[in-house]
């Protein structure tokens, strides 16, 4: 995690072999969704779209829903990257119908990790905080050390763009509920 140059390394050796996937019972097409990743964390969106394309012409609409959640959750975090709001929520819309009976918290939290970056793009901080704040509880209980940072870096961020907001009711909002969550209490929020 973090070696962003290294995984482009390592999945252009992957591709240069004609494997297109590597079979797990957790998920399908992974080196292909950690290279999209890598793309846009680097800034390389050209590549990312051309990587996003490539997987989605070998994946069927009868995709296994892994794999069709973590191409639109890609295709989500592309559009965000490429300031295009509205394809950004058509993809996270498209993510979170494939994920509706899917039982893989991990992939859940992702994909809520990136609805949070879209809704902070668009103006909407506290549904992200919301979003980040499931997200964290998920991460925290599969032990996901690399993607808790993730989330409480979003988090910080998230957070750091908005002012103070008043606590409604019992809900904690903003930066409250950021600090209660970064700090591993447990959340209590209503839904």
């Amino acid at each position: 995690k973090g070696d962003l140059e290294g995984v482009v390394l390592a999945a252009a050796a992957t591709r240069a072999t004609g494997i297109k996937e590597f079979v797990s019972l957790a998920e399908s097409y992974s080196w292909r969704w950690m290279e999209i990743e890598a793309f846009i964390g680097l800034g390389q969106l050209g590549q990312a779209e051309q990587a996003l394309a490539d997987m989605d012409a070998d994946l069927s609409v009868v995709g296994p829903p892994s794999a069709l959640v973590a191409a639109d959750r890609l295709r989500a975090d592309l559009a965000t990257a490429t300031g295009n709001p509205a394809e950004a929520a058509a993809a996270c819309d498209a993510a979170w119908q494939h994920a509706r009976h899917l039982p893989a918290p991990l992939a859940l939290a992702r994909l809520e990790i990136t609805d949070a970056r879209r809704l902070r793009a668009v103006g909407q901080p506290a549904a992200a905080v919301t979003r980040l704040a499931s997200a964290r509880q998920r991460l925290a209980k599969l032990s996901a050390q690399p993607y808790l940072q993730t989330c409480d870096h979003e988090l910080a961020i998230t957070s750091a763009r908005q002012p103070e907001i008043a606590w409604h009711g019992r809900i904690p909002t903003g930066q409250p509920a950021a600090r209660l969550v970064a700090s591993g209490q447990a959340n209590r929020w209503r839904r």
